[in-house]
């Protein structure tokens, strides 16, 4: 029998999910995310610091910066904002410190902008695999890693995919008036 899929409207366009398991309330998905556009490296000046970053659109603008270690919350909260604002980007853009600790793993703090810090990222996570394979040494098939939980990503020929859970935390009936 065919996979349940369905077609979510986000912020970064309509994405295409695909049921790939379920346990008890809790929904895996495996989700379309498109292919990456216009990567560069580059290093920007910011907060009195020059850092080496991977810049990269998933449907919006992202921002990743490959370090040793993950920021302290003071680090963080200068450079997240600094960064998100930075006049590289026009419309701002979302920011993404990311670890790479193996080929097949990374550790990423998010800085969504006109938010600040956010648990959880679907294009967040996808940039970061995508900057990890680009200039951490990392492969294309990745569990990232946030404070919100793990997801994996892969990079593939034909765009890269997205998965992770969805949980049912309210199960109601709409009633118009």
């Amino acid at each position: 029998e065919p996979l349940a899929t369905l077609r979510v409207d986000t912020d970064a366009g309509w994405k295409t999910l695909t049921l790939a398991g379920r346990a008890g309330a809790r929904y895996m998905f495996r989700a379309a995310m498109g292919a990456p556009e216009d990567i560069t490296q580059e290093t920007l000046e910011v907060a009195g610091e020059r850092l080496p970053v991977v810049i990269l659109r998933m449907a919006n603008p992202q921002c990743v910066t490959l370090v040793d270690e993950l920021p302290d919350r003071a680090r963080f909260e200068k450079l997240g904002p600094a960064l998100a604002t930075h006049r590289r980007f026009a419309a701002g853009s979302n920011v993404e410190f990311a670890v790479v600790d193996a080929p097949n793993r990374v550790r990423i703090l998010i800085w969504e902008r006109g938010v600040g810090p956010t648990h959880a990222s679907g294009t967040g996570a996808c940039a970061s695999a995508v900057a990890a394979a680009v200039a951490g040494g990392a492969g294309r098939d990745i569990d990232v890693e946030a404070p919100g939980g793990t997801q994996r990503v892969e990079w593939r020929e034909d765009g890269v995919y997205l998965t992770g859970w969805a949980e049912v935390l309210f199960d109601g009936v709409w009633v118009p008036h």
